[in-house]
Parts: structure tokens; C-alpha cells; sequence
């Protein structure tokens, strides 16, 4: 038996709709497919390897990069060249790789009046093909685990986006498996470049052995599950 759907005013398509991966949203109608890649985004696992210190943003106000990329195995191992800097960008900003399964994330290392000059992989994701061009994207709010392996040679910030408390509000994992004589903050965006709140210091330790679950509103500060 067939049943005919009736669309939402404003939504568009007809019949079985199709999304995108998880971290592209628009008003086409979900499927089934479409809603477990959504849920399975919202708590991936979020590696950052190799830091060192600085900050690491979440919240970038950047737009309009573009990348080819150097892959093996599908798994990004480099920039190949940026194609285009985009605008408002500051160093430190994280982005998504939208190509391949949508997993691979770069790190803003400097740029000229906001337009990005180069980037770093941190962490190199799955299904990426050699030589693609790829846009970077804001990484989507989500309850993530997100261990940190590095040696640190100054402080480390990492900043997660900010928005309405019923989208925004969450509790991911971050496990400081740092080295080093030198801290890891967890701040709130503000929405404008800065920061609120006073955020959460990780404790120091190895293998995820002081992972903490933190809490957010979205809106206000980050928080210390005990």
C-alpha cells in the first residue's frame, strides 16, 4: 500500500527524501539513513593528536575555504594546497573536511586578513580520496569523546561552539593525555570570537585515564561533572 505524504509548509522534495552526511543540514526530507549518521556524528570520537598548545576553536566565524587534499587510504595526510582562504578566519580554527565520510577535521595555522594561508590535519578521518578538493566547515555541536595526545610547550584551549540552549546543550568527554608542565582549558564560545565563562581545566594523565565528562548549556559556561 502506498501512502501519499503530505510535506511540511516550507520543507522541500517529494516522495523519499535524501540528506547529506552529518554535518550538512538542510530543509530536504530525512531518512531513516540520514537520522542514524546524525546520532552517530552527534557522539563520534574526536582525536586531536600532536598538539602542542594554543587554541583550538570549535566556533569559527570563518567561511568560503576550499582544499585539495593528499590521502592514503582514505585517510587525509596532508593539504595538497589551499584553493581558496575564504574570509574571518583566525588561527587556531577547527574545520571539517566536507568530503569523504565527513570525519576528518584541519586546524587553522595562519592566515593573511582572515583569508587562510595553511592548515594542519588533526585528525585524518576515513574515505577521502587523493587529490579532491574539499570545503571546511564549522564542526557541528555534539556529545563527543575527545582525547588529546601531544607535548605541550604552552597552555591549550579549546573552544566549543555556542547556540540556543535546546540544539546546543550537551556533554561531551575530553581526556587530557597530554605531557608537559602546562595546562588544557575547555571555554564556551561566545559567538563573537571570544569566550564565556570561566570554562574547565582537564586534569593531566595517560591513556584516557582522567577522561571528564563536561556539561554545557550553550549559552552561559562549561561545567565539571564530579
Amino acid at each position: 500500500m502506498t501512502t501519499a505524504v503530505s510535506l511540511v509548509t516550507g520543507v522541500s522534495g517529494a516522495g523519499v527524501g535524501f540528506q547529506p552526511p552529518g554535518s550538512n543540514s538542510n530543509n530536504t526530507p530525512a531518512t531513516t539513513a540520514f537520522v542514524n549518521n546524525q546520532i552517530a556524528y552527534f557522539h563520534a570520537t574526536l582525536p586531536l593528536s600532536g598538539v602542542t598548545g594554543g587554541v583550538y576553536n570549535q566556533a569559527s566565524l570563518g567561511s568560503g575555504c576550499t582544499f585539495a587534499i593528499l590521502s592514503s587510504g582514505g585517510v587525509i595526510t596532508g593539504i595538497a594546497t589551499i584553493v581558496s582562504g575564504g574570509a574571518n578566519y583566525v588561527v587556531g580554527d577547527m574545520l571539517v573536511a566536507q568530503s569523504g565520510n565527513y570525519d576528518a577535521v584541519v586546524r587553522v595555522t595562519s592566515v593573511n586578513s582572515g583569508s587562510v594561508l595553511t592548515l594542519a590535519v588533526v585528525y585524518g578521518g576515513t574515505g577521502y580520496t587523493n587529490g579532491l578538493q574539499a570545503t571546511a566547515n564549522q564542526i557541528p555541536p555534539g556529545s563527543r569523546f575527545v582525547p588529546i595526545f601531544g607535548a605541550l610547550t604552552s597552555n591549550m584551549t579549546i573552544i566549543i561552539a555556542n547556540g540556543p540552549s535546546l540544539t546546543f546543550s550537551r556533554s561531551p568527554i575530553f581526556a587530557n593525555n597530554t605531557s608537559g608542565a602546562f595546562t588544557v582549558t575547555v571555554l564556551l564560545s561566545n559567538g563573537a570570537g571570544g569566550t564565556v565563562g570561566t570554562g574547565v581545566v582537564l586534569t593531566q594523565g595517560s591513556n584516557n585515564s582522567t577522561a571528564q565528562l563536561v556539561v554545557t548549556d550553550g549559552q552561559s559556561d562549561v561545567w565539571k561533572v564530579a
